[in-house]
C-alpha cells in the first residue's frame, strides 16, 4: 500500500484510511484467459492493477483529505476540508456485493477518482462529521 506524507500537525489525527479493493484484479485476471495466446496483453493489464493497489491510498485527517495514485507518474492530492466542494460515490453492481467503489473528490480546482477503493462509504460519511 502506498504511504502518504505524514506530515501531521500536532492537532491533526487521521479519521478514515481507505485503499484498492482486492476484488478489482478479477476483471484483468478473466481478461488473461480469455485472451489465451495474447496472453502476455493480459498478463500487462493484472500487473497494472496490482501495482494499483499497491500504490493508491487515501486518508481523512481532522483538518485534510489526502491521496495518492500511482507509482512512477503519481497524482497526489492535500486538501483542507474546507476546500472540498464534493465527495461522491459511485458503486456498481458487483461494487455493492464486494463492497467497493469509486470515491469522486470535487475540490475548488480539481477533481479526484479514486476508483475500487474499499469501503468508499465510511470515507464519505467521515468526511461529513
Amino acid at each position: 500500500m502506498a504511504r502518504l506524507n505524514l506530515n501531521l500537525s500536532k492537532e491533526e489525527e487521521v479519521i478514515a484510511q481507505a485503499s484498492v479493493h482486492w476484488a478489482s484484479i478479477i476483471g484483468p485476471i478473466i481478461l488473461t484467459l480469455i485472451l489465451g495466446p495474447f496472453f502476455l496483453i493480459g498478463l500487462f493489464f493484472v500487473i497494472r492493477t496490482v501495482i494499483r493497489i499497491y500504490t493508491t491510498q487515501l486518508m481523512l485527517t481532522s483538518k485534510n483529505l489526502k491521496g495518492k495514485i500511482g507509482w512512477i507518474n503519481t497524482n497526489e492530492m492535500d486538501s483542507p476540508l474546507n476546500k472540498i466542494t464534493a465527495v461522491s460515490i459511485d458503486q456498481q453492481l458487483l461494487g455493492k456485493m464486494f463492497g467497493y467503489g469509486t470515491v469522486v473528490v470535487t475540490t475548488a480546482s480539481n477533481t479526484y477518482y479514486y476508483k475500487c477503493i474499499k469501503s468508499p462509504i465510511n470515507i464519505k460519511n467521515s468526511n461529513n462529521k
